[in-house]
């Protein structure tokens, strides 16, 4: 090895080792050039190493509670008839978040677009509606039970309403002993539907003579 380069590495290794040094006078390791070094005074736990036995356990505990929460929508108990009586779930939708410059590059909000409600009634499958929570037969089927409560509902109110009104028509005749409009409307109806009852005799015995004359032409078309 040449004098020139004995020089060269005994330069190198003294310059070395002064930038070793510079090195540790810059830099202190401290809480506040590394905050993450220490918590409170406290030392930062060691990480553990994730094994397949603690990811097979947490997957365990996360089907384990899913399962607790899951409802079974064919259970006779969450329904009355075609209608659901069982629990209705809601949820937020995921959004994502997303960051837009006010007035000036130095200002920034963050923006959380809201992006509706999701439906479940097992708490597992939602979706974006109720509705969409029971199938095309179901919601036919609810359709029709709305109906006929619609409709029992309607007449209810009415026979209510006509009790009422011949109470009242009672107790205006106890009074005056005189009918009012009630009653006389309810006369002149009974007195029509007495007068009717001749035609319903007429007509029924029109039809007797009808299936009789039937009678007789298929027994003579099969004599022939």
């Amino acid at each position: 090895m040449s004098r020139f380069g004995v020089f060269n590495n005994k330069y190198r290794t003294r310059n070395s080792c002064s930038f070793n040094r510079d090195i540790q006078q810059r830099v202190v390791l401290n809480e506040i050039n590394f905050p993450s070094l220490s918590i409170n005074n406290e030392p930062v736990p060691a990480i553990e190493p994730v094994s397949w036995q603690s990811s097979v356990k947490e997957q365990s505990m996360k089907d384990k509670e899913k399962n607790s929460s899951y409802i079974d929508e064919n259970d006779s108990k969450y329904w009355c008839g075609v209608r659901w009586i069982g629990p209705v779930m809601l949820r937020q939708k995921p959004s994502s978040v997303t960051r837009s410059v006010i007035s000036s590059p130095n200002q920034s909000s963050i923006i959380v677009p809201n992006k509706g409600v999701e439906y479940s009634r097992d708490g597992v499958t939602w979706y974006g509606s109720w509705d969409d929570t029971f199938s095309e037969e179901q919601l036919y089927n609810i359709h029709l039970d709305k109906e006929r409560e619609y409709q029992e509902g309607c007449a209810n109110r009415l026979n209510d309403y006509r009790e009422t009104i011949i109470k009242e028509s009672r107790l205006y005749y106890e009074d005056t002993g005189e009918l009012d409009g009630f009653a006389i409307a309810e006369l002149e109806r009974l007195e029509y539907e007495e007068y009717a009852k001749q035609f319903d005799t007429v007509i029924s015995s029109n039809d007797d003579l009808e299936d009789d004359d039937e009678i007789i032409d298929d027994y003579l078309e099969d004599e022939y």
